[in-house]
């Protein structure tokens, strides 16, 4: 199949989410990805090559505009380290020319999270929105 300009590439990619791993839902089409839940996956890298492996496909044929939408629950430091692969292969994207957002959801009540956001926002020069909900 060859999709997004790219040989093998899905236009959609979908992971249901688990208590320990998030759902995932990545669209080429919207530009729409999204991360949601807890990540605290036994081998995170393993969980995380086919995300990376599509991201790193996306940004050859990108949408007009993209969002990276994560609505993180917990995640640990395995996991840290791969979210800051995904915005850096956002942020060239960005740097590209192309339209980028990131939006990090968080629940009103947790500071962690809310903090996290902030320490991942001051990490790129993509356009960050924080966004607490309850």
């Amino acid at each position: 199949m060859r999709a997004n300009g790219v040989e093998g590439f899905q236009p959609v990619y979908e992971v249901k989410g688990t208590p320990e791993t998030p759902a995932i839902r990545l669209d080429a089409a919207q530009g729409r990805l999204e991360i949601e839940g807890s990540s605290m996956p036994e081998n995170p890298q393993a969980f995380y090559a086919p995300v990376l492996e599509w991201l790193q496909g996306y940004v050859k044929h990108p949408a007009s505009r993209t969002s990276l939408i994560f609505s993180m629950k917990y995640y640990n430091t395995s996991t840290s380290k791969i979210l800051l692969q995904v915005l850096s292969l956002m942020e060239s994207l960005f740097r590209s020319g192309a339209e980028v957002e990131v939006c990090w959801k968080y629940d009103l009540e947790d500071e962690d999270m809310e903090e996290c956001g902030y320490e991942y926002a001051e990490s790129t020069v993509v356009p960050f929105r924080m966004q607490p909900e309850r």
